[in-house]
């Protein structure tokens, strides 16, 4: 498994569980030996980006909810303020109420607009969600390094302090020049001054990881370890397929082009008339004069109105205006796309290469390297070998090492860049679909 998530699932379960309150950060604690989950974890309960894209998902969601209502009913009152007599009696005050109903489809069009936009911000919700993690693994994988690198120069620089003493004492034996310890003293203080300058490093890259994470600056730096090196392949015929389907982003300008669509379909019904209908009731007063049939009657009057877009072309050039929007759309999905394709192919050849690169340093120049160096150690002790040989070898090694080190953490990183393109993790897709 290349990186453990927490819930396991993706699409719908991980929205889920974006925009679930956690139960485990209902203190908001942040664990004291934390691992690579517990910042994945915090991130999505906490980090600003993410409560930005969910209050903004959130509110689409609620302007969807709304939008395939009908019009406000409108209710009205007027006051006669000489009131008109009539045989009946005097009229006093009206009440009116009216509803206005647009052509039939515009109200589900525009609700499938709606509908349509806030399930392309979900998109991007979920979008902003891998991209804040794809931070966060960046930053672990940064600081992993920068601790496999300290622990290696570590070991290297107590390698040069033996040597160092191993060229004294045959120095005292008079099989060595003093040249050989000075060499070794010298090789010693480069390799103190790299481990503070590395040391200097440690604070900067926490930093950087508590600020991906969206935590104080001042937690302290976790014991961050690199994911295992890939060692199945991935099936590269399917992941551009993969790519297409699954990519939040495209997903979310897609969604933006069928709101386009309906928005089209919207502008298009304007052009027809709409209805009103209303109901006016008239409170009369007794007649003057008695015995008059209906007298104080109140009548109630029912209306019927029709708005007629005389004016075309202003139904016309909205309809020209959106048209436009979704072409518009659908060149940006479009480029984005070939972009995105351009990035796939950028990300596997640094997977495939990175891979190869760390084999053939794991199992082929590092065992050698460090047969180099043995057999130079034991060929100096027995005066076959220079010192300037054992010195030599110790420093192949260490480039070596740091050079498996440098492949192991290309392909994290490309590895994770790759998660964040398909929208998917890496492993549940091997499991799936990789060969041997």
């Amino acid at each position: 498994m290349f990186w453990k998530y927490p819930g396991h699932t993706f699409g719908a379960a991980i929205l889920w569980a974006l925009l679930a309150a956690s139960l485990a950060w209902a203190g908001n604690e942040f664990p004291q030996q934390p691992v690579l989950d517990d910042y994945l974890q915090w991130a999505t309960e906490y980090h600003p980006r993410l409560a930005a894209s969910r209050a903004q998902y959130q509110a689409t969601v609620h302007n969807a909810d709304q939008a395939g209502a009908l019009p406000d009913l409108r209710l009205s009152w007027g006051e006669m303020i000489v009131p008109v007599e009539t045989r009946v009696g005097a009229q006093q005050r009206i009440f009116s109420v009216s509803q206005s109903l647009p052509w039939f489809g515009t109200l589900g069009e525009s609700q499938g607009a709606a509908k349509s936009k806030a399930q392309a911000a979900q998109s991007l919700f979920l979008a902003d969600s891998l991209a804040v993690a794809q931070g966060v693994r960046t930053a672990w994988i940064q600081l992993a390094k920068l601790q496999q690198e300290i622990f290696l120069t570590r070991g290297h620089f107590e390698l040069s302090r033996q040597s160092e003493d191993l060229a004294l004492h045959a120095y005292e034996a008079g099989t060595a020049r003093f040249r050989n310890v000075l060499q070794a003293q010298m090789e010693s203080e480069k390799l103190k001054v790299r481990l503070e300058s590395l040391g200097d490093r440690l604070v900067p890259s926490t930093v950087f990881l508590n600020s991906a994470a969206g935590l104080p600056s001042t937690i302290k730096a976790p014991e961050a370890v690199l994911p295992p090196v890939l060692e199945k392949a991935l099936a590269w015929n399917d992941l551009q397929h993969v790519l297409d389907r699954d990519n939040p982003t495209l997903k979310s300008m897609r969604q933006k082009e069928d709101s386009h669509r309906h928005l089209v379909e919207v502008a298009r019904l304007s052009g027809r008339p709409g209805l009103t209908l209303g109901l006016d009731y008239i409170m009369t007063g007794d007649a003057i004069m008695a015995g008059v049939d209906d007298s104080g009657k109140d009548p109630i009057i029912a209306r019927l109105a029709i708005n007629v877009p005389l004016w075309s072309g202003k139904s016309t050039a909205r309809r020209l205006a959106e048209t436009s929007r979704l072409q518009a759309a659908t060149y940006d999905r479009s480029r984005m796309s070939l972009d995105l394709a351009q990035q796939l192919e950028k990300v596997l050849f640094q997977v495939r290469d990175s891979g190869r690169s760390w084999h053939l340093y794991h199992e082929n120049l590092l065992p050698r390297a460090r047969q180099i160096l043995s057999s130079s150690i034991s060929d100096y002790e027995t005066g076959r070998a220079t010192f300037d040989e054992v010195i030599g070898a110790r420093e192949s090694l260490l480039a070596l090492e740091l050079a498996r080190l440098r492949a192991a953490v290309d392909q994290s990183l490309a590895l994770n860049d790759l998660e964040a393109l398909l929208g998917a993790p890496v492993d549940s897709f091997i499991i799936s679909h990789g060969n041997e």
